[in-house]
């Protein structure tokens, strides 16, 4: 016996194990199963023998209510599952079915094999792994091998001898445990521990009977802490989540291991039986995603990215896997964009200084967190992580987050709220290309000036005829633009290169490397960068795009075309599926010789993309009830429900970075048939066209409180807007805007807000483009002249 886990142990030593009354186990696939509710409540209420009604009893009639309900139930298992893939084959292959028979019989396969990897699951006792990636045969084997664990084959006995009969084994184990517990029933120990040498010397006596020493104490409180916090080892020089625990000494050779392991796995590729493009699709899934987790903590050494590129560009440009081959371009170029010549390689040294980039980004906007609090007590207790302020024995990781900070501030943007914590002269505010102060147009000014200074309280707006007295024309335009918060709102700190506010590493990484760029070329050539269009009013895509025709002939730039720049208002959802059963009817051409009609691949496509659509949508219902507010990223040109209650507000935006207006539009109809109404305001131009979006729906909204219209719902095809209500946490830079909404959608009795096509849209998209490009500021209600 080595050790004992106290547990009480049956074990059964009879020649044949008796056969006794089957155990009731509640069944996990039952659940949902046509009545089961009925046979427990029945069971439940039926009247027991001694008329008590006690708790056991009702139990047991439950138990007994629901196994007489299971043996009704159509059986469970493989059989059923063979019986439905045959009954599915045939069906698939037979003209005459139907294409709902093939859904109902897909479905009832699907519910089959999900019962039976649930049932599985139940039978392995197996708590760590979840359900749902086909898991059946794994749990079948844990459930085998836990059975054999279970069954003692054979002993040795006292002599050694093996002994496998039923009748032996029971022999060896009672004659084992009635020695061990049988006792001698000793009198006289002296005798026999007089001829014990003693260990316990005098010496070692006095020092076990002395006082307790400092070094003691400390080292017993070391000892209890571990033992509270389940601390089972001491680091050192070992290794956590495959990082280093101690980092002192040369970081080139802490840090080689990354070198190797690359270089390992890239090793195991044949270079010569791989093309460009398997070769493109390596580097970038597999060998740029080796070293992520070690760049997201800390800042490699130049001589170990230096030898990960190079690894990476011998594999890129070798034949054969042995030489280094014949490099054609420098690698810079490669790292490029393909919009700008590249293949989009990661240069390591920026897509590092993005990852450290965002543990410095949650240390600003997250410094509640228990990582924010740790570096805070430790290296800036009494200012923020931007300042560099200088400690005592920083630790590595630290120095890496630091590093970072350049790549923060050229992104960093301090966003208006009351205004009273930001310098106009000195703090980044103003969204240029990248955020800066604002320029004077050379008067004289208050060089302590802040931004609430140049609001006006009454009105909460702008003071327009300031601005235009101390600051350069082309900033006037913008700054007037930016929203403004209430007079309590804090001032806040977002990203500048995203629309939602918030870092990212990928734009981070393009931040990174613009930067690098203009270091570079010695900054004597222009770059743009590609700013999202809900950070700054730099300007507008305008794509044409001819409805139901590719652009051009080749078959690799419609794909192009398909994929990324199909334009967002046209249903795409079911181009995977399309794709996909293209590409299985081919399959099935070459190697099956069997001729698929076109038109019916194309609604077996779109039939299946609208059954895997619908089961997210109760997927997501399961998991997180049912959202008041819909989001579909891109919906089809089909007609709106005519069967609705209260009133529904069309609602658009139109925005032009040449025009001096932005415009607004809403069109209201109502479902107990009284006469539409429609607004139309044209605004002051604002930031970008999602800006205007939401200005849009704000303006809408306070109108339908005006009018008393309690159940409303709010349609616009613009996804932003829906994701940005939807999740108003991820977008802080409409931190104003949203405040606003919160405070608004209070008033209704019933709210929502959905995406529909542009088509769906038009009254709206018309009255706020007409009202766009009138020269004065004008708003309509419900008399808006004609054309």
């Amino acid at each position: 016996m080595v050790a004992s886990d106290h547990s009480p142990v049956v074990a059964t030593l009879l020649d044949k194990i008796p056969r006794g009354k089957q155990t009731f186990r509640f069944d996990k696939r039952w659940i949902g199963k046509d009545g089961l509710m009925e046979a427990i409540s029945n069971g439940w209420n039926s009247e027991s023998d001694s008329g008590a009604g006690k708790f056991v009893e009702k139990l047991n009639n439950c138990r007994r209510a629901i196994s007489q309900w299971r043996r009704e139930l159509t059986p469970y298992g493989r059989q059923t599952i063979e019986e439905l893939k045959s009954e599915l084959y045939v069906a698939q292959r037979d003209d005459r079915r139907s294409r709902e028979e093939i859904t109902e019989l897909t479905f009832r396969l699907k519910e089959a094999y999900r019962d039976e990897e649930l049932y599985w699951y139940q039978k392995s006792r197996c708590s760590w792994m979840q359900l749902g990636d086909n898991n059946s045969k794994y749990f079948h084997a844990l459930t085998k091998q836990r059975r054999a664990r279970n069954r003692i084959t054979g002993l040795h006995d006292a002599n050694g001898i093996w002994s496998a009969e039923d009748k032996d084994i029971q022999n060896i184990a009672v004659s084992y445990f009635k020695d061990l517990f049988t006792t001698t029933k000793p009198e006289a120990f002296e005798e026999s521990l007089a001829e014990i040498q003693s260990l316990i010397t005098d010496q070692v006596n006095n020092f076990l009977t002395a006082p307790a020493t400092e070094s003691e104490v400390d080292e017993d409180i070391k000892e209890e802490i571990k033992s509270t916090l389940g601390i089972t080892n001491i680091g050192g020089m070992g290794s956590y989540l495959g990082l280093p625990e101690s980092l002192g000494g040369s970081k080139t050779k802490n840090f080689s291991f990354v070198k190797d392991r690359l270089q390992t796995r890239i090793n195991g590729w044949s270079a010569k039986f791989l093309s460009k493009g398997g070769k493109e699709v390596l580097i970038k899934s597999v060998a740029a995603a080796l070293p992520t987790y070690v760049m997201s903590c800390f800042r490699l050494p130049k001589t170990i990215t230096s030898k990960l590129t190079s690894s990476v560009a011998k594999f890129w440009w070798s034949s054969n896997g042995d030489s280094r081959g014949m490099h054609w371009m420098a690698w810079n170029k490669l790292c490029n964009s393909k919009s700008e010549g590249g293949l989009g390689f990661r240069h390591v040294d920026d897509f590092n200084s993005a990852l450290l980039a965002k543990q410095l980004w949650r240390l600003i906007t997250v410094p509640d967190s228990l990582f924010a609090k740790v570096f805070k007590g430790r290296y800036f207790r009494k200012s923020n992580p931007l300042e560099n302020i200088k400690s005592y024995s920083p630790s590595y990781g630290w120095r890496s987050i630091c590093s970072a900070r350049s790549l923060v501030n050229k992104g960093l943007i301090k966003r208006v709220g009351s205004g009273t914590s930001i310098s106009v002269w000195e703090d980044p505010w103003f969204p240029a290309q990248f955020p800066r102060p604002a320029k004077s147009n050379g008067s004289l000014v208050d060089p302590l000036l802040l931004v609430n200074n140049l609001i006006d309280s009454r009105s909460n707006f702008w003071n327009i005829a300031l601005l235009e007295e101390i600051f350069d024309p082309e900033d006037i335009a913008i700054i007037s633009a930016l929203p403004v918060g209430a007079l309590t709102k804090e001032d806040t700190l977002a990203w500048h290169f995203t629309k939602s506010g918030k870092y990212t590493v990928k734009s981070g990484y393009h931040t990174a490397q613009l930067c690098q760029m203009w270091q570079t070329s010695g900054n004597n050539q222009s770059y743009t960068l590609s700013v999202p269009p809900g950070t700054t009013g730099l300007g507008t895509l305008s794509y044409s795009y001819s409805n139901g025709n590719f652009p051009t002939e080749s078959i690799f730039a419609n794909l192009d075309h398909l994929f990324w720049r199909i334009p967002s208002d046209f249903d795409s959802s079911a181009f995977p599926w399309i794709i996909w059963y293209i590409w299985k009817a081919r399959n099935e051409k070459i190697f099956e010789n069997i001729d698929k009609d076109p038109l019916e691949v194309l609604r077996l496509a779109e039939k299946e993309a609208q059954l895997w659509q619908s089961a997210q949508i109760e997927l997501h219902h399961e998991t997180h009830g049912t959202l008041e507010l819909v989001n579909r990223s891109r919906v089809g040109n089909t007609a709106l429900d005519s069967n609705y209650s209260g009133y529904r507000c069309f609602v658009d935006g139109s925005w032009k970075e040449s025009d001096k207006f932005s415009g607004t539009g809403w069109f209201c109809t109502s479902s107990n048939g009284e006469p539409p109404t429609m607004g139309a305001a044209n605004l002051r131009r604002s930031l970008s066209p999602l800006h205007t979006e939401f200005e849009a729906l704000l303006w809408a909204m306070k109108c339908m409180i005006g009018a008393d219209n309690q159940e409303v719902e709010f349609l616009t095809d613009y996804s932003d807007l829906v994701k940005m209500v939807s999740s108003p946490t991820e977008w802080p830079a409409f931190s104003v805007y949203l405040e606003e909404f919160q405070s608004d959608k209070e008033e209704f009795s019933s709210f929502s807000l959905s995406l529909i096509s542009r088509n769906a849209n038009v009254k709206a998209d018309h009255l706020a483009r007409k009202i766009r490009t009138e020269p004065l500021h004008i708003t309509f209600v419900n008399n808006i002249p004609q054309e």
